[in-house]
């Protein structure tokens, strides 16, 4: 679980960066409904609580979910990464996307038919096996 969260920390973040601003841009580049079905935020507060107090992860769905959140990251990122030069390009198309949407409300029609155009991503797209609730395959 810990190198699934840390591989997620080092593709979507940058020291210093809030916990709030790594999962709006999980969000982000993989959707809401995937980080609510995978309980992104008690993934993230096991992690924490392993790395800074040494508590055990007790639960196999756990570590499973964490595994399932960071091949999801991978496969989005990856996605995105044929269209930038590095990493940073993409943490600020992530971070555009966040910010464009918090202005939907003053747009028009014609204006969201840009801006889509622009964007071209859709993370909320991502459909995979191994992202569904079923048993984890151990």
């Amino acid at each position: 679980m810990l190198g699934a969260v840390t591989a997620i920390e080092m593709l979507l973040s940058d020291q210093g960066d809030s916990y709030a601003l790594l999962v709006q841009r999980m969000q982000t580049l993989c959707g809401r409904s995937l980080l609510e079905t995978l309980n992104v935020s008690a993934l993230f507060q096991t992690r924490h609580r392993y790395v800074h107090r040494g508590e055990n992860v007790a639960s196999l769905g756990v570590a499973t979910n964490a595994l399932r959140l960071a091949l999801a990251a991978l496969l989005c990122y990856s996605d995105l990464a044929s269209r930038f030069k590095n990493r940073t390009a993409i943490v600020n198309f992530l971070d555009f996307i966040t910010a464009s949407d918090r202005l939907t409300d003053a747009w028009t029609a014609r204006d969201m038919g840009y801006i889509s155009r622009v964007i071209r991503y859709d993370g909320s797209s991502l459909d995979v096996p191994f992202l569904s609730d079923g048993d984890p395959v151990v």
